[in-house]
C-alpha cells in the first residue's frame, strides 16, 4: 500500500503535469478525521470501548493504537497523507475526488462509490475500487466502521407538554412497523412502493430530477436524520448502492474484516454523570496528543507514557469498570 501511494503520489497519476495527487483523504471534523486516519491502520475510534473475552478494555490502550498513530505520522511526514487531513471537513470527497487528485480514504461504501458515475460525466477512466484493509502487521486488520441498528439517542417529553398522551402516541408510532418504514425509506408512493410487503424506491429517489442524492431526497423530507432514537434498516443504502458498493458490502461481510461493535449498554444516572466527566477529560486529552503526533509535532514514542499517565489521571481506569459494570449487567438480562 505505502509502494502503490507513493507511486500515485510521485509519478504524476492523474496526467495532468502537477504533483497535485492528494494520497490518503478523510472527510469529517478533527474528531472524524483522527478516527478515520488511523483506523486505516488497524485502531479503534479512540473514543470506544470493547470487549475481548468477555473483558472491557479502552481503544487507545490497545498498543495497535499506538501503532496506527505511528504509521499515520510516518506517512504523513511522507506526504502520503493529506496536508490538509484536519481541515477540508465534510466536503474531503467532493473537493478531491472530482478533481481526480484523491487516492485513497476510509468510508461508507454506498456514497463512496457513487463518486464513479465521475467517469461517465467528467473523468474518462475513473476508478475507485473498496479495498481489503490493510495489515499492519499478521492478524491486525483494519476495524470496520459500523452502526447499531438503532441509535445512542433518546427524546423526552418536557413537563411543560401540553399534550403528553398526543406526544407518546407519537414516540411510539415511530417504533411501529409504519413509523419504522417512514423513517427509513420515505413517503409511501412519493419516495417507495410496496411490493410483496417489501419498500422499493421510486425514482424521485434513485434518479431525481434536480440530481440530489437518495439521501439528501430522504432527508430533506425528515427520514434518515439523526434524532430519534429509531431502528435504522440497511435495506435502504442497499437498494441506492450502485454495484462496486455492494461488492464492498460482500467483501467487509467476509474473511473477519468486521467486529461487532459494544452493545448499547445502560448505566444509573450517577455511573452516566461520572462516566461523561471522565470521557470529556480523556478525549480531549486524546485528542491533542494524536494531532501533535500525527503532524509530527512531538513524536508518540516519546510522550506515550506521559499520555498514559495523563488518562490515567483524568479517570480511564474508573471508566472501564463502570463500563464492565454496565456489560456485566447487560449480559445478566440479555
Amino acid at each position: 500500500a505505502e509502494n502503490a501511494l507513493t507511486i500515485f503520489k510521485e509519478q504524476d497519476a492523474n496526467g495532468n503535469g502537477r504533483k497535485d495527487e492528494v494520497g490518503i483523504f478523510v472527510r469529517g471534523n478533527i474528531q472524524a478525521a483522527l478516527n478515520n486516519l488511523t483506523g486505516i491502520f488497524g485502531a479503534r475510534p479512540y473514543k470506544t470501548f470493547y470487549v475481548e473475552n468477555d473483558q472491557v478494555a479502552f481503544a487507545t490502550l490497545d498498543p495497535n493504537f499506538k501503532e496506527a498513530v505511528k504509521l499515520s505520522a510516518d506517512w504523513y511526514k511522507k506526504g502520503l497523507i493529506d496536508k490538509e487531513v484536519f481541515t477540508r471537513g465534510w466536503g474531503a470527497r467532493d473537493a478531491v475526488l472530482p478533481t481526480n487528485m484523491g487516492g485513497m480514504t476510509l468510508d461508507w461504501f454506498g456514497s463512496t462509490a457513487s463518486y464513479n458515475s465521475l467517469a461517465t460525466t467528467q473523468i474518462p477512466g475513473f476508478e475507485f475500487y473498496p479495498i481489503e484493509p490493510l495489515q499492519i502487521k499478521d492478524g491486525v486488520k483494519t476495524v470496520a466502521m459500523g452502526r447499531n441498528t438503532t441509535p445512542e439517542i433518546g427524546w423526552g417529553i418536557s413537563a411543560s407538554a401540553k399534550n403528553p398522551e398526543q406526544a407518546i402516541k407519537f414516540m411510539d408510532w415511530w417504533f411501529s412497523e409504519e413509523g419504522r418504514r417512514t423513517w427509513n425509506f420515505g413517503i409511501e408512493g412519493k419516495h417507495y412502493t410496496l411490493k410483496n410487503n417489501k419498500p422499493i424506491f421510486t425514482d424521485l429517489v434513485l434518479n431525481n430530477p434536480d440530481g440530489k442524492g437518495p439521501l439528501k431526497v430522504l432527508q430533506e423530507v425528515g427520514a434518515q436524520v439523526s434524532g430519534p432514537g429509531v431502528q435504522q434498516d440497511a435495506e435502504y443504502e442497499f437498494q441506492y448502492s450502485n454495484d462496486i458498493a455492494k461488492q464492498g458490502f460482500e467483501m467487509y461481510m467476509r474473511n473477519d474484516n468486521t467486529t461487532m461493535p459494544l452493545p448499547i449498554l445502560k448505566y444509573s444516572p450517577k455511573d452516566v454523570k461520572k462516566l461523561e466527566k471522565i470521557m470529556a477529560l480523556v478525549n480531549q486529552t486524546t485528542e491533542e496528543y494524536m494531532q501533535k503526533w500525527i503532524l509530527g509535532v512531538s513524536d508518540v514514542d516519546t510522550d506515550w507514557d506521559t499520555y498514559i499517565n495523563r488518562i490515567q489521571q483524568n479517570g480511564i481506569n474508573e471508566a472501564v469498570e463502570l463500563v464492565q459494570k454496565g456489560y456485566d449487567h447487560y449480559n445478566s438480562i440479555k
